[in-house]
């Protein structure tokens, strides 16, 4: 996904890399582990790495929250032109993104200010 993303990108678009972290339930309220942020910011900085690898500058963003809500958020305030979503299960578990393709990306189609992308991984 992020060879294409490149090849997308080129050397002259910024490239936001957003993955999230999701509240768990404790039975008596929501709460964020750091360790799922620290381990999906981990994840975030190899891959804004491959991307600079690549010749694409890129940052990372940690969200917390529904996938589709942080990244459509994320996506208005780069003023993104274009969402790119990878459709590998192991590439979203990786980047925080969790296993329910299809209304994942239904959710962040809808909520988009720009159009979605999607890359088979």
């Amino acid at each position: 996904v992020l060879e294409r993303v490149a090849e997308i990108a080129g050397e002259h678009d910024r490239v936001v890399i957003v993955g999230t972290v999701e509240p768990a339930w404790t039975g008596t309220r929501l709460v964020i582990d750091q360790r799922d942020v620290d381990a999906t910011t981990r994840r975030l900085d190899d891959a804004r790495r491959a991307l600079f690898r690549l010749g694409v500058g890129a940052r990372a963003v940690v969200g917390r929250g529904s996938p589709a809500v942080v990244i459509a958020k994320v996506a208005t305030q780069s003023d993104a032109r274009l969402i790119v979503a990878g459709t590998s299960r192991s590439l979203r578990r990786r980047l925080g993104l969790g296993s329910g393709l299809g209304h994942a990306l239904r959710a962040v189609e809808r909520l988009a200010p720009c159009p979605v992308l999607l890359v088979r991984a």
